[in-house]
């Protein structure tokens, strides 16, 4: 599998899991730095990250 492939199904997953995945894993951001420009608290980004990785395993 491709690093192309896998930003792809990043690209297609729901708004807020992108942007927690973006955050975290594309900008470095800490989950505390991620959830202050998410507007939400860190268990929310945690919750995105899971809904994520869970979401991409199927897809993948």
């Amino acid at each position: 599998m491709r690093v192309a492939d896998i930003w792809r199904a990043v690209r297609a997953l729901p708004d807020k899991q992108r942007d927690a995945v973006m955050l975290l894993h594309a900008e470095g951001l800490s989950q505390a730095q991620a959830a202050q420009v998410m507007g939400c608290k860190e268990v929310t980004v945690a919750w995105h990250i899971h809904k994520a990785r869970k979401t991409l395993r199927g897809v993948l």
